[in-house]
């Protein structure tokens, strides 16, 4: 069997990269591409791939059911019902409300596979230590005390060490699994409070996979490492890629350790030659801020695109925001969330379109508003654009005048008129089923105040176009949240906090984990990064 690992920095072309993989598998074995694994940590990942796959090999998306987040494989090979899974839904949170009685929720950590309990905070924090321990494959009690020397606010142990056991006795009595079990019972690691033991994996492996593409590798556990060893090593498969870039290990809150992709022994390793995304300035700052690790660093050779770049300096993110050019991408990053929130009220009162990273562009209501817009220009739109339009409206306007035919949202809404697939700007009466006066508030531009938030949008299509107003160029994220993204233009808050900045103080691997988050922050930026100076006590100080 060939095993391999690709090393790929920022902008390097990682992804095109692996789908070439695949295609000189395909061409040196004569398999059928049904026969490639690949294992992501997200769905999205997942996407993403599947589609540019399915358009080289010209093939369904379906043909590749080995294409899966780890977490789909091992409960597909476990054969396990979803009724005994919690997943961290609403039902999961209902179900711990009765058994523990406290009220906690689940919620993912930006795109990283991980997730966080948030709630009581006893329970929550209890449960997140539980999680991160099985994930680690490490005993609870010693992940606790780390948290505690690196200053974390935790819960004191026996509290941890009562809700973890109630946890998984009533887990045990329900017979329920989490996501953290599958892996476990897979990978063939039995957990308990007072530390992990190897028992022997349950499931099969997938008899017709030949080869496994293992992407965003850095960001494994312990844990995941060892399902992915498991699948590896499998019976019939003759190759294994692992994929990628040590340096944007960002998640290490949650179990992620880079060094469990770096210990895998391989037959060959290539690290990808050259970034074609991050001009010079904005490569050398990336890694001046990786230097700074305190263990680990080691310079890949990566040579930065060829393009210009810079990275200038802002007295305030403010007068960051005042520069921004609505038809360039711009990515505004900050290191919390909730300092994101305060740039967006900003850009709001500047009329600037902007969206949160992972704001969908193609929501009902955003349909409606580009139907309209469309018909009040003078083109047409499909049938089924329509229905969803007529399904946003009133029947009424405020004043009482009918704007929709009687029957007509009804008959849409239930698929009677299935066979329109086009209605014309002059055929929304007589076809579309609205009234005269609607037809009148389309041509005029009126019906965006019938709709909730489409006044907004309006203002927003007629300053800078539908596109726009719909998929904003501005766009806004965490910086974990960002790793895979890139923009012409980069605005970085350097804001921290407190707690932040005690973690890095007190913790080496916490110091490190920033160094990284910096250098992830940074080679975002395909042109321009504009780091913005911070006025607050605590907060990064990149190497510029």
């Amino acid at each position: 069997m060939l095993t391999a690992k690709l090393i790929g920095g920022a902008g390097t072309g990682k992804t095109t990269e692996l789908l070439s993989i695949m295609r000189m598998i395909v061409d040196q074995t004569g398999c059928d591409p049904s026969q490639i694994g690949f294992g992501s940590l997200t769905r999205a990942a997942r996407e993403e791939i599947v589609s540019r796959a399915a358009e080289m090999f010209d093939v369904d998306p379906s043909v590749f059911a080995w294409f899966r987040t780890a977490h789909s494989t091992c409960f597909r090979m476990l054969q396990l019902k979803k009724e005994d899974l919690l997943t961290g839904d609403n039902d999961t949170s209902k179900w711990i409300a009765q058994r523990l009685r406290v009220s906690v929720s689940w919620k993912k950590l930006d795109d990283s596979g991980y997730r966080v309990c948030v709630g009581d905070e006893e329970a929550a924090g209890s449960l997140d230590l539980w999680d991160v321990s099985r994930n680690r494959v490490a005993p609870l009690e010693a992940v606790h005390r780390e948290r505690v020397s690196a200053g974390l606010d935790v819960p004191p142990y026996a509290t941890v060490r009562h809700f973890v056991e109630k946890y998984e006795q009533f887990k045990r009595l329900d017979g329920k699994s989490d996501f953290v079990d599958i892996l476990g019972r897979y990978a063939g690691i039995r957990f308990n409070v007072s530390g992990p033991t190897e028992c022997s994996p349950e499931g099969d492996t997938p008899s017709d996979v030949i080869a496994w593409i293992f992407d965003e590798a850095q960001d494994s556990s312990k844990l995941l490492d060892k399902v992915c060893r498991r699948l590896a090593y499998g019976p019939g498969v003759r190759y294994t890629y692992l994929a990628a870039d040590p340096f944007q290990s960002i998640f290490g809150f949650g179990g992620a350790d880079y060094r469990n992709f770096l210990s895998w022994k391989v037959d060959k390793e290539r690290t990808m030659p050259q970034s074609w995304r991050c001009p010079p300035a904005v490569m050398q700052l990336g890694e001046r801020c990786l230097r700074r690790m305190k263990e680990g660093y080691f310079d890949r050779g990566i040579k930065p695109a060829n393009h210009h770049g810079s990275v200038t300096v802002e007295p305030s993110v403010e007068r960051a925001l005042s520069t921004i050019d609505s038809n360039r991408s711009t990515l505004i990053l900050a290191r919390c969330r909730y300092t994101l929130s305060a740039y967006a009220e900003i850009l709001e009162q500047r009329k600037i379109p902007h969206a949160f990273i992972n704001a969908k562009s193609d929501t009902k209501a955003m349909v409606a508003y580009n139907t309209f817009w469309k018909l009040q220009h003078g083109r047409g739109v499909s049938g089924e654009d329509w229905s969803k339009a007529i399904s946003m409206t009133p029947v009424k306007a405020a004043g009482n005048e009918p704007l929709l035919r009687h029957g007509q949202k009804t008959a849409w809404a239930k698929g009677k008129h299935e066979d329109i697939d086009y209605v014309g700007p002059g055929e929304v009466v007589d076809i579309g089923g609205v009234t005269p006066a609607m037809e009148l508030m389309i041509r005029s531009g009126q019906w965006c105040g019938l709709l909730d938030g489409g006044v907004k949008w309006y203002q927003a299509a007629q300053k800078h176009g539908a596109n726009v107003a719909t998929t904003p160029n501005v766009r806004l994220s965490t910086i974990h949240g960002s790793k895979g993204m890139e923009a012409q233009d980069v605005i970085l808050s350097t804001d921290t906090s407190r707690r932040i900045e005690e973690c890095r103080e007190l913790d080496p691997a916490s110091f490190d984990e920033e160094c990284r988050i910096e250098y992830v922050a940074v080679t975002r930026a395909k042109e321009r990064l504009i780091v913005c100076e911070s006025e607050e006590p605590n907060s990064m100080e990149l190497p510029l």
